[in-house]
């Protein structure tokens, strides 16, 4: 159980942190930036993906290790003297293995839902009387909460069932469903694994149910089929 638990936790931080970095991405993307730029900063996000994910996943080690880039650049503009030990091998680092490897999957569904919203309904909000903030906070974010949801919940689903970051970056102390269903399999405890599992499935399909139902998530992908 609390392995479950420390996952779930895990989970929903790693949810929490994409949110709060993608929504201003995207924002960006769709309100500020030109056609251009936007097609750079999309290409930036999806590059990482063009290689292996243990690759992707060990270059972290390269940075965070004790003779890696962050303590390397901290020291050598003097913040500290000697190499921090805790941005390797701890759950820190497989926060920020998760954050890097899936803040994608959170940024294009806000983006895709940002992109629905009519210009006449941000113009109307503009003759209003309402300020840049009183936009964002009353009209595109309501109208945004399908994509928020749906990134939400492919951050949270991949989180997870991850087990490479924290095999890669949270060292032999760290554990997560996936490692655990894999452990008891290697026992061949396979009714234990059966039960962990469906009640993983079950969380899921809960959640969806409940995005449908109340937010319209499958709204935010039927326009895509049109």
């Amino acid at each position: 159980m609390a392995v479950i638990i420390k996952t779930a936790r895990i989970a929903v931080t790693t949810t929490a942190l994409a949110l709060v970095l993608a929504y201003p991405i995207a924002y960006f993307m769709h309100r500020l930036a030109g056609a251009r730029l936007r097609m750079s900063l999309s290409l930036l996000f999806l590059v990482p993906f063009f290689t292996s994910y243990i690759v992707r996943t060990f270059a972290w080690r390269l940075i965070l290790g004790r003779l890696g880039l962050v303590n390397t650049a901290l020291q050598a503009l003097g913040v500290i003297q000697r190499p921090v030990e805790w941005l390797l091998f701890d759950e820190f680092a497989v926060q920020v293995g998760l954050l890097a490897s899936y803040l994608p999957f959170m940024i294009f569904p806000i983006l895709l839902s940002m992109t629905r919203i009519e210009g006449s309904v941000l113009e109307a909000s503009e003759d209003l009387g309402a300020s840049a903030w009183q936009t964002l906070r009353h009209v595109v974010i309501p109208l945004t909460t399908p994509g928020i949801f749906a990134g939400s919940l492919f951050v949270f689903v991949m989180a997870l069932g991850s087990s490479v970051e924290v095999q890669f970056l949270g060292g032999a102390a760290e554990s997560m469903i996936a490692i655990m269903i894999t452990d008891v399999m290697r026992v061949l405890n396979f009714p234990l694994a059966f039960a962990i599992s469906t009640l993983v499935l079950a969380l899921l399909i809960l959640l969806l149910v409940i995005g449908n139902r109340y937010l319209g998530l499958s709204e935010l992908f039927r326009s895509v089929s049109r």
